[in-house]
């Protein structure tokens, strides 16, 4: 069965092309679709469709330049061009590029037949010709791949000897300098197993496919990165010539927006140390799968050093009455008085070695990432979005004093704007979100997720603000609310126990009558 694509910025062109009956008449699966060139290239590499209905005037890469770019890889893909009566003008060079054929929009059913018959035509005479080479040609490049892939798992996770290794590869035209300065990244698909859940086998291939090979594009610019699967969801990236952290932190940061703008996907990125000799790349693989490892504590979609964590990993780390008392204040949101503790704190960490100052910072940061996270500001949008990055580029005292002070400042000021919003405001939203919920299971969680802040907190300021728990307020307002629909006699018991969140009539009428004293038949009956 031959593959289709098609690429066209416009929906409903792309939705009535892939609705026609012509796809199943001429045994062509649509395998496909995008609405940009820079999507179209990727998803082409990985789908590798043997038609593509193409149109023109496409935004980011217009479908000549990715009609050329796919030419420069591929002679025997069909490409059907649509063009608007504007766009005739690129029709010689659709021609100059071996187009199959060219449609006028909006595209007869009739000219569309005619063109997918041609370009099945011309597929059946290339395959003919290139069937049998290309399968022994794809044969070995998948041979050749999938074993220097092995040999570099086994080289940083030294299971066979470093010089047996170097020979395997080298032999795959894979040259690593033994005594090189390397590092190691790993990139990890957030909510991975969640992602899994939601496709199909064969769409998870693709998007496995698709973020190793978008992850490769990404960092080819760079020198001497080897990059490969570990695991479905893990990608790995062997960097040589690197001495700087700061070359790994652009790799990092260039990798997470290539994968989250053409896959829609959040990483987590660990970064290793920087190494001299091969015979350490597996403490730098090590470092930066523990890095990874941190995601769970400090969030998703985050670029983690590992020198930001290895300090916070000592058996002497500990935090002091005045840091402890810091970030109490934090939690309160008492913004003056971080800022006092701030000022009389950097005086002691001015005059404290190098290695004391990024101890103390790195379990500081590590207790405010995860105070942010409690107090429900994760969604908010920060200057330091990235603090572990941050405090990892501090090189003295000063530079760290001044990212501290400032990222605990953002977050104290963030944490005290979050605590003024008016209780009343709040208590009524509270309310009311009851009251449009009661033919649901009410819940304390749903409420305070609505709310945007911990369950806990909001038990304790719904008691002081109303005098009531949560769950007693919500059963006054239930039965109150049967009250008022046992007044409507067109409403049958059953009815009044649904709307008010009762699955079974028998414990409504317990509950009424525990509640209000009579059954809701005897309150009908004497009020009505």
């Amino acid at each position: 069965m031959l593959k289709a694509m098609i690429v066209d910025d416009e929906y409903y062109i792309r939705e009535g092309l892939k609705k026609s009956d012509l796809w199943n008449e001429l045994a062509i699966e649509v395998v496909g679709e995008a609405e940009d060139g820079t999507t179209a290239w990727a998803m082409f590499q990985v789908c590798q469709p043997d038609i593509l209905l193409l149109d023109i005037n496409i935004p980011e890469m217009n479908g000549i330049e990715l009609a050329r770019t796919i030419r420069n890889v591929n002679e025997d893909a069909q490409i059907i061009f649509l063009t608007g009566y504007d766009e005739f003008q690129w029709v010689k060079e659709a021609v100059a590029l071996q187009a199959s054929d060219y449609l006028l929009k909006p595209v007869v059913r009739e000219e569309l037949h005619k063109a997918l018959v041609k370009a099945n035509e011309r597929v059946k005479k290339w395959e003919d010709s290139n069937q049998y080479v290309e399968q022994l040609q794809r044969q070995v490049h998948n041979y050749s791949k999938a074993a220097h892939e092995q040999w570099l798992i086994d080289l940083v996770q030294q299971r066979r000897p470093l010089a047996h290794c170097l020979d395997q590869l080298a032999s795959s035209g894979i040259h690593l300098n033994p005594s090189g300065h390397y590092a190691v990244l790993c990139s990890d698909i957030d909510d991975f197993v969640s992602l899994n859940d939601g496709l199909t086998a064969k769409d998870r291939q693709l998007y496995q496919y698709a973020y190793r090979k978008i992850a490769e594009e990404a960092v080819e610019s760079y020198e001497q990165v080897n990059t490969f699967g570990e695991t479905p969801g893990r990608v790995v990236l062997l960097i040589g010539s690197v001495k700087e952290q700061s070359v790994l932190l652009d790799i990092a940061s260039r990798l997470r927006s290539v994968i989250s703008q053409y896959l829609k996907l959040s990483i987590s990125i660990g970064i290793s140390n920087p190494i001299q000799g091969l015979e350490h790349v597996y403490q730098a693989y090590h470092e930066a799968s523990a890095a990874i490892e941190y995601k769970s504590i400090v969030g998703g979609g985050q670029i983690i050093p590992y020198s930001s964590m290895a300090v916070t990993m000592t058996q002497n780390s500990r935090l002091l009455d005045k840091e402890l008392y810091l970030l109490s204040e934090m939690r309160a949101g008492n913004e003056v008085n971080v800022i006092n503790i701030l000022r009389e704190w950097s005086e002691n960490l001015r005059t404290m070695l190098w290695s004391d100052v990024k101890l103390v910072a790195s379990q500081l940061v590590m207790f405010v990432i995860r105070l942010f996270k409690e107090v429900k500001l994760k969604n908010q949008t920060l200057l330091h979005a990235n603090p572990l990055v941050d405090m990892s580029n501090c090189r003295t005292n000063d530079e760290m004093i001044r990212f501290l002070t400032s990222y605990f400042t953002e977050v104290g000021r963030a944490i005290r704007l979050s605590k003024e919003v008016p209780s009343y405001r709040m208590i009524e939203q509270a309310k009311e979100w009851i009251r449009e919920h009661l033919s649901e299971e009410l819940s304390l969680v749903n409420l305070a997720d609505y709310l945007n802040m911990s369950p806990k907190y909001l038990s304790n300021r719904f008691k002081q603000a109303t005098g009531e728990t949560f769950a007693d307020f919500s059963t006054q307002v239930r039965f109150d609310r049967a009250k008022e629909l046992l007044a409507d006699s067109s409403l049958r018991i059953l009815d009044v126990a649904t709307m008010v969140g009762f699955t079974d009539t028998n414990y409504f009428s317990m509950a009424f009558k525990k509640n209000i004293g009579i059954t809701p038949t005897e309150y009908r009956k004497r009020f009505l």
